[in-house]
């Protein structure tokens, strides 16, 4: 059984590209094939709607199952194989993920307000479960009487987590429970396939409680900005390009965290960092790109989608190639939830963890 998995333009191609090889690092009857992303310019002719893929706020469920469709035929993929497509765009109901038929879409974004782990151990999650979900033919058009839908939380992966931070219960059980195991094994779904669910599913939980743990324990190493923009954690140099080390060092002088809908209030700021880093040849409106919305020029005002969660994966994989996967989210720019349900952007550090060269403060 072949699963094709892909992206939107937007999304990051590192995080699918890690989803691929931890689901094709479980042998079995299923086979995980990275599909490489349709650019921004093919995406723009298939749908009107896309003309900005950078600003759409949301989707209904049939722009993204229409998407998948073009993704599919421009591909030539099977009508019989899966197509699972990773998405940082919300859609309109607000679900982590959903399938029809064959085609599967997953929300790959704001991991980081539900746990410090890294994202990819969910995303997987989401592209085996609506495998599993499509292949038992659960209805989840009618979700209040779909009988293997779980509206109340039992731990396992027919769940429907209406409070989305429930989808850790179902991470950590790795769990099909008797009625939804009954199902797959009753109707036309293969042994081998249930099987190899089954070995994913334990893989994830594995390393996803592994993960947690750990970081929930580790004491933190000191991080230190020397006066040239040096980034050091412990002994380590974390290489970072221009525009990430920009938005990382705002972070670390602003430990209390930054509303993700005032980022361009503090342009200044980020202006001031970047000129301190790049002497030779400053762009500021690159700066303006990191975190606005909008850029005026003489003559208009350009609207576009900040950069901003770009480059935060550009920080998070400068952070594992030195660190490792276990220890990076413990350094990442987090997207955290306040108890006024506000989200704010932060590091998860202590000042004393944060030695800041005077050029920067």
């Amino acid at each position: 059984m072949n699963i094709h998995i892909t992206c939107t333009p937007e999304f990051s191609t590192d995080t699918l590209t890690e989803v691929v090889d931890l689901l094709s690092g479980i042998l079995g009857e299923m086979k995980f094939i990275y599909s490489k992303p349709l650019s921004t310019n093919q995406t723009k002719r298939l749908n009107p709607r896309f003309e900005n893929i950078n600003c759409i706020d949301s989707l209904s469920f049939d722009d993204l199952f229409n998407y998948i469709d073009d993704h599919r035929d421009i591909r030539e993929i099977g009508a019989n194989e899966f197509l699972v497509v990773i998405t940082s765009i919300r859609n309109n109901q607000n679900w982590f993920s959903a399938f029809k038929e064959n085609n599967v879409f997953v929300h790959g974004d704001e991991w980081d307000m539900i746990s410090d782990v890294d994202s990819k151990f969910g995303i997987a999650h989401q592209c085996i479960e609506n495998i599993f979900q499509s292949l038992i033919k659960l209805d989840i058009n009618n979700v209040m009487e779909e009988q293997n839908i779980h509206m109340k939380s039992i731990g396992c992966i027919n769940d429907f987590c209406g409070n989305k931070k429930e989808i850790l219960q179902k991470l950590q059980s790795a769990n099909i429970c008797d009625s939804c195991f009954d199902r797959a094994i009753n109707g036309d779904v293969s042994g081998n396939v249930i099987a190899h669910i089954v070995e994913i599913l334990e893989f994830i939980r594995k390393q996803f409680v592994i993960s947690r743990n750990f970081t929930r324990t580790l004491k933190p190493q000191n991080i230190i900005v020397d006066e040239n923009g040096i980034i050091t954690v412990g002994d380590h140099e974390i290489k970072m390009e221009i525009m990430p080390k920009t938005l990382y060092i705002y972070f670390l002088k602003n430990l209390m965290g930054l509303p993700t809908n005032k980022l361009c209030d503090e342009v200044k700021e980020f202006e001031n960092i970047y000129s301190i880093l790049n002497t030779k040849n400053p762009d500021l409106d690159t700066v303006s790109r990191l975190c606005c919305n909008k850029i005026k020029t003489p003559t208009k005002v350009i609207t576009l989608k900040p950069t901003l969660e770009t480059n935060r994966s550009k920080i998070k994989g400068a952070l594992k190639r030195k660190l490792g996967e276990l220890l990076c989210s413990k350094y990442a720019i987090n997207r955290v939830k306040r108890e006024d349900d506000t989200n704010i952007f932060k590091i998860n550090l202590n000042q004393d963890n944060i030695h800041i060269a005077p050029a920067f403060l």
